[in-house]
Parts: structure tokens; C-alpha cells; sequence
């Protein structure tokens, strides 16, 4: 049911290929630095939203990179790269409950819920098939907050930097969402995975406008 209920209100997004080549981008090379000399890298800091765009690897959203903020129901996000080589990123998510339902079909009423195939589904409910914790009767939305955590590095090279994070564990559900359990016992206890091995290697630059270009590869 939890399955079929997310497919309905469709809340799975889209990507769809695009022929842009970013190589130009990344051939612009970056102003970084070895860090043989103790200095920090430029890259150290906290990037927020705003400042950041996204090349996910072969595939891009849209016709160019992708907005962060346009991901799934993110409201905030910040990714810190602190100089002791720790970083955090954290995440605000925020689901319009009367909007999703609207958009998918369904008849929304504030008091019950979602109307959908004859069945309503309470904002409760919908707040739990997301892992949502902090639903709010006034605005009639749902969210949470969760943060992952761990140890990044940067390799300088010639035409382009790469970035690797190396997370700590993390709890994330079967649709790949990232949930705010933060002990394995909690997160097996929901029939989550518990994640002990990501590593994500990643391509930058920083622009002369100090946007953080990203490329997952």
C-alpha cells in the first residue's frame, strides 16, 4: 500500500537525459591548491544552497545542472566542509500536503485528509509513508530534519579538483531516502538499511562568482 500510495500521488522524480557536455566546464580548471604548503582548501566552508549546482555524472535534470532546492521536497540544505576535514550536510525537508494530494488526483480536506480512489488518507498517514516526523496542523505540512555526517578530502589535478566524502553510517529506507534514525538498532527496527560504506567521489570547481560546481561521477 505504501508503495502503491507514493507511485499514485506521484512523488518519485524524473530525470531526464540531456546531450549538454560539461567538459568545457570542468577543462576551465580550478584555482585549488595543494595543500602540501598547510593551507586550507578552498573549497572548505559552508555552501548553502544557493551557491550550489549539480551535474549528476552522465545524466543531468532539465536541460542543464540541476537547482538542489528542486530535489524531492528539500526546503533548506547546507553542506559544511570544516577545516579539521569533517563535513556535515543537513537537510530541511517539507511536504505540501494538499498540493501533492491536488496533484495527484486526489480531493484534499483539512480535517481528513487526502480523497483518494475512495479511500482518505490522513495527513498522518502521509507524513509516516514519507518517515516524516513534525507535521503541522496549521499549514497542514509535514517535515523533518536529518544531517549526515563524516570526513572529506581533495585531490588537485590538472583541469579539474575531485572531492571525496566518506560518510559515516546513516539510516536510509527502501526508496533511498535518508531518514533521521541515527542508531542501527532504531533503523533495523523500521526495516531501513543501515548504510556503513557510502563514499561519493566528486568533480568541482568553484567559479570567479563563488558558485560550487558539482559533478557525481
Amino acid at each position: 500500500m505504501k508503495k502503491y500510495f507514493l507511485i499514485t500521488l506521484l512523488i518519485l522524480v524524473a530525470f531526464w537525459g540531456c546531450e549538454e557536455q560539461v567538459d568545457e566546464l570542468w577543462n576551465a580548471g580550478s584555482d585549488t591548491e595543494g595543500d602540501s604548503d598547510g593551507e586550507v582548501s578552498p573549497i572548505a566552508g559552508d555552501w548553502y544552497a544557493d551557491s550550489i549546482k549539480e551535474y549528476p555524472g552522465t545524466d543531468c535534470a532539465g536541460d542543464s545542472s540541476t537547482d538542489i532546492m528542486s530535489e524531492d521536497f528539500i526546503d533548506s540544505y547546507n553542506l559544511w566542509l570544516q577545516e579539521d576535514s569533517t563535513f556535515g550536510i543537513y537537510v530541511d525537508e517539507l511536504v505540501r500536503l494538499e498540493a501533492l494530494c491536488v496533484g495527484g488526483g486526489g480531493t484534499w480536506d483539512g480535517v481528513n485528509g487526502c480523497m483518494l480512489n475512495s479511500i482518505y488518507y490522513s495527513p498522518i498517514v502521509m507524513c509516516d509513508v514519507f518517515g516524516y516526523n513534525d507535521y503541522d496542523i496549521e499549514s497542514g505540512n509535514c517535515g523533518q530534519s536529518t544531517s549526515i555526517s563524516g570526513t572529506w578530502l581533495t585531490v588537485p589535478g590538472t583541469s579539474d579538483s575531485l572531492l571525496t566524502l566518506t560518510y559515516d553510517p546513516f539510516c536510509r529506507d527502501s526508496y533511498g531516502y535518508t531518514t533521521r534514525q541515527e542508531t542501527q538498532a532504531s533503523c533495523d527496527s523500521l526495516e531501513n538499511d543501515w548504510v556503513t560504506n557510502k563514499v561519493d567521489n566528486i568533480q568541482y570547481v568553484i567559479t570567479d562568482s563563488l558558485q560550487l560546481i558539482l559533478n557525481y561521477i
